[in-house]
């Protein structure tokens, strides 16, 4: 007989893992950037894990073509059947094509970028409300990208979620909000002094079956002022 696929009620409390139950996570994510620019300006990544990094151009008029793959791996564990602890570690392969000066010019690189460490606790459970949870993290180390090089930084960045779900098995409902607060990475003389970060995602998921789900969504990104040197 064909094995039963038959999918079982959605529930919101299977979002946090079991009590004593480990759960391990993979994930990539790839963004292209165009870019045409005569000045040093950051562009604001959002890793896999929904923490945001930063990624910042070269000096000078330049044409820049870059992909960027994110890598993140993660491992979760429930400690009763409301709180959960988190920890996720991110890496990138990035590969620019760089037109400046009317030279053509490549680069590639593989890096380490966050080691991060969160904690997640449904405040509501779901009933005729929608239940909802939740999340703070930190990043406990960070790989931040200056002009020419890398420079690891420690509890720069801490990251406040909430997010709220009403299910109509199989449609799920989802809203969720961040914030982020970045702290100033400094190189020597030079600087990144990235603003805070607020985000609003509302989404739609459809279970088909429990293999195959059908997601739609808009993420809403405001940044504050952002400073660099060097």
């Amino acid at each position: 007989m064909p094995p039963d696929i038959q999918a079982k009620p959605v529930k919101a409390d299977e979002i946090l893992s079991y009590p004593k139950e480990w759960q391990t996570e993979f994930s990539v994510s790839y963004t292209n950037i165009l870019k045409k620019s005569a000045m040093e300006a950051p562009v604001l990544i959002e890793q896999p894990n929904g923490t945001f990094i930063i990624i910042p151009s070269l000096i000078g008029e330049e044409k820049v073509n870059e992909d960027f793959i994110s890598y993140s791996s993660g491992l979760r564990y429930g400690i009763t059947r409301r709180l959960e602890v988190s920890s996720f570690i991110n890496l990138h392969s990035s590969f620019q094509r760089m037109m400046l000066a009317d030279q053509n010019k490549s680069k590639r690189d593989h890096r380490f970028d966050v080691l991060n460490l969160g904690i997640s606790y449904q405040l509501i459970k779901e009933d005729q409300y929608p239940a909802l949870f939740c999340l703070f993290s930190v990043n406990l180390i960070d790989n931040q990208r200056f002009d020419t090089s890398y420079k690891q930084n420690y509890l720069k960045t801490y990251l406040l979620s909430l997010l709220s779900c009403y299910i109509v098995d199989p449609v799920v409902f989802l809203l969720q909000t961040k914030y982020q607060l970045n702290l100033k990475r400094q190189k020597g003389d030079d600087f990144i002094d990235l603003g805070e970060v607020f985000s609003l995602s509302p989404g739609i998921y459809f279970a088909v079956n429990p293999y195959t789900t059908l997601n739609w969504g808009v993420n809403l990104n405001w940044q504050g002022k952002t400073r660099v040197k060097g």
